[in-house]
């Protein structure tokens, strides 16, 4: 009975002790939330940089993010790291800069006058640096010697040429481009790759050894790893040449067939070949014997786009896919046989991907990207990508109760950043965004994405992250809508005129009652032509004839959608064919204002006539134009500063005094306006648009500038930095 009694009594206990805290666990309120997730993400790091996602500068003050330690590198068209994985190598313009790893800084920075750097490569052995480009008119290698960072050789593409009077000269090969460089395992030898042809040069003297042409669209080689045979794609499959001789193996073919054979690549340390063609990854081996590769395919949907790379040891490759009209990296990991990571680039264009010396970090580098994305390599061949922005927000958005806000790349980044905690909650990769910003509650995000006709403008849920609905301005279903060779095949068969027209997204924004989506898009219009080439042979063509601005409402509670009148762009001066890529819908979609050179039209959306034409003057080229959320004024950035016009009258109401004011940002109810220069000393100014004077100035922050965005009220502003960071100012209790 005692022990029954005891039993009972410590069930009694245990729930008096248990109950309340699942009670008070389901009873868990936002804020206390909140404060737990941010308790939980005080200590993390990010990318080996090891600082908080959110830092208090100063009363006021606040930095939200994790600084690029790539910064002040930049945008660089090439990079590739060394063998020992301590350094990277950059090619950024005129320069050549080192950046050393461990000690997260640039080492050296070198260099030659005039000369333009594309491309960067280590040798195998990490002794030298072979930087490429162009210069006076030729493609040329320099070459550095990576220890004591000093100029050891030049490396041209001129090729001596018979002349009648004085012998032979040396002479630039023609339509020589310099597309890749490629080096021998002991950098012996460097290969010069141009678009349809390769000139292989001994390092010492800079004589061409071997001259390969007519390759079609060399997108890369390699040589072998005993040096002897250069291999390179031409015809659907891989050619493997003798250096010395210049007879090619017929008998060491590789068994690839196919549309897409791109450049392959070699790995010393497994004696390997390295290829990424259609759908699938190919690992050769270089040895003696069979040729048979190790085949990876790739996920459904993807198809490869450039030459894939090879880790140090073998064990990962990496390579360029195209999937559902975005670019990707996958990665596969070669002893499984199967793909273990998608990365989403965001960019259109392919990106530049390294493995690091000790295969420990996948780099990436590309469009929207600052120096490099590192991405980490764990020992279960897991691959670790930052949430954080790798590029700088050059578009902010803050939500309208101010407890988060929107960062957008210019490789397609978006992440929503939480204010209190500083973390990034939730992140999408989309490219070419054109515009962003939230509902009037700030449930939804409107994204909106250039040219992309299918995607178009499209509303996320801000809570989950996820696609609610996609307003699209395709016109395929229309009369006269449709790809080009669908409309052939028409055309073809009699069953339509000989018109076509294409949409071509431009920008979107919510209306100023937030009851609509208006969206502006280019119309395009085709004229079908044939032409006989004899008596069983007809050939197709479509001619670019016309070009419209056209106008679109989406009803947010219906979804139906309205389209305006298509609007000749001849009226504003484009000429036949010519692109409008700067125009703008205003927040009540009764006007848009659209750019051409100098001059700026607002015009009436339904019947087309034009509103008001603005004269910038001689020379003046406009580079953005910016509606009020209230529709009243219109800012126009252009070479010569930045000015704003009433959007009626077309009358000119506020210039600002500084020459180059490049960022700007109204606040949601329209009165306030904040503008900053480029530089982190720069005035930051934020103006009453009554009188249009300044009622707050700063000039400090913490790094340069990429974008601006002002709080609904007009009290806060967000600042991008060009860091990969976003700096916020409360102005009631900064500092001036």
């Amino acid at each position: 009975m005692a022990n029954q009694f005891l039993r009972f009594s410590i069930v009694l206990v245990f729930c008096f002790l248990f109950v309340p805290s699942l009670v008070l666990a389901q009873d868990e309120s936002p804020e206390s939330k909140r404060d737990s997730k941010k308790a939980a993400t005080t200590k993390k790091s990010d990318d080996g940089d090891a600082k908080d996602y959110v830092k208090q500068i100063e009363p006021g003050v606040k930095v939200f993010g994790v600084a690029s330690r790539f910064a002040a590198v930049g945008s660089a068209s090439a990079f590739d790291s060394s063998p020992d994985g301590r350094n990277l190598v950059f090619a950024t313009s005129s320069k050549i800069k080192f950046f050393d790893l461990q000690e997260n800084k640039i080492t050296d920075s070198l260099g030659e006058p005039n000369e333009y750097y594309q491309h960067v490569k280590y040798s195998p052995d990490g002794r030298y640096v072979f930087a490429g480009g162009q210069a006076r008119g030729k493609s040329v290698v320099r070459i550095f010697d990576a220890i004591d960072k000093s100029s050891v050789g030049t490396v041209t593409s001129e090729v001596e040429k018979a002349e009648p009077a004085e012998g032979k000269v040396k002479q630039p090969t023609q339509h020589f481009y310099l597309q890749s460089i490629i080096v021998s395992p002991d950098a012996s030898f460097v290969g010069l790759c141009s678009h349809d042809s390769i000139q292989v040069r001994d390092v010492k003297s800079g004589d061409m050894v071997y001259h390969a042409t007519k390759l079609g669209y060399v997108q890369g080689a390699c040589f072998s790893p005993d040096e002897k045979f250069l291999i390179y794609p031409k015809n659907y499959k891989l050619e493997m040449v003798d250096i010395e001789s210049g007879e090619i193996q017929k008998k060491n073919d590789f068994p690839v067939v196919g549309q897409n054979s791109y450049a392959a690549s070699c790995n010393i340390a497994s004696n390997s070949l390295v290829l990424a063609f259609g759908s699938s990854v190919s690992i050769f081996p270089m040895g003696e014997g069979s040729r048979d590769p190790i085949v990876v395919n790739l996920p459904s949907g993807h198809h490869a786009q450039s030459g894939a790379i090879s880790s140090d040891d073998g064990k990962f490759v990496a390579a360029n896919t195209w999937d559902n009209q975005q670019m990707k990296v996958v990665v596969v990991d070669v002893a499984k046989k199967k793909v273990v990571k998608e990365l989403k680039a965001g960019a259109n264009g392919q990106l530049n991907c390294r493995f690091s010396g000790d295969n420990k970090s996948l780099f990436l580098a590309g469009h929207g990207i600052n120096g490099v994305k590192e991405v980490a390599i764990s020992k279960d061949s897991e691959l670790v990508e930052s949430k954080h922005p790798s590029g700088p927000a050059n578009v902010i958005a803050y939500h309208p109760e101010e407890q988060a806000f929107l960062t957008a790349t210019a490789g397609g980044e978006i992440s929503w950043f939480d204010m209190e905690t500083g973390d990034v909650d939730k992140s999408l990769n989309i490219s070419n965004i054109a515009s962003i910003g939230f509902n009037e509650t700030g449930s939804d995000v409107l994204l909106s994405t250039r040219w992309n006709v299918n995607q178009g403008a499209t509303v996320y849920s801000f809570e989950t992250g996820k696609q609610k609905k996609s307003y699209s301005v395709n016109t395929s279903a229309m009369p006269g809508g449709g790809s080009v060779f669908s409309q052939i095949r028409k055309f073809m068969r009699d069953e339509n005129d000989t018109v076509h027209r294409q949409q071509y997204m431009v920008g979107s924004n919510y209306s100023s009652d937030h009851t609509k989506i208006h969206c502006l898009a280019m119309t395009m219009e085709y004229r079908m032509e044939t032409q006989s080439n004899g008596l069983f042979s007809t050939s197709y063509s479509s001619q670019q004839q016309k070009t419209f601005a056209s106008s679109f409402e989406f009803d947010l509670e219906t979804g139906k959608r309205k389209s305006g009148k298509p609007i000749d762009l001849e009226i504003f001066g484009f000429t036949q064919g010519e692109w409008a890529s700067n125009m703008i819908p205003s927040p009540g979609g009764d006007q848009f204002a659209i750019a051409r050179q100098k001059k700026v039209f607002t015009v009436d959306t339904q019947t087309g006539e034009i509103i008001s034409e603005i004269d910038l003057g001689e020379n003046q080229y406009i580079q953005s134009m910016q509606y009020s959320p209230d529709g009243r004024a219109l800012v126009v950035r252009s070479g010569n500063g930045m000015s704003i016009f009433d959007a009626e009258s077309g009358d000119e109401v506020y210039v600002h005094p500084e020459n180059y004011m490049p960022h700007f940002a109204f606040s949601g109810d329209s009165k306030r306006m904040v503008v900053a220069g480029g530089n982190k000393k720069q005035k930051v100014e934020v103006l009453d648009t009554k009188s249009w004077k300044p009622v707050f100035t700063r000039n400090e922050t913490q790094a340069n500038r990429t974008g601006l965005a002002l709080s609904k009220n007009g009290k806060k502003v967000l600042i991008g930095l060009n860091d990969c960071r976003v700096e916020s100012w409360d102005l009631a209790r900064i500092s001036k």
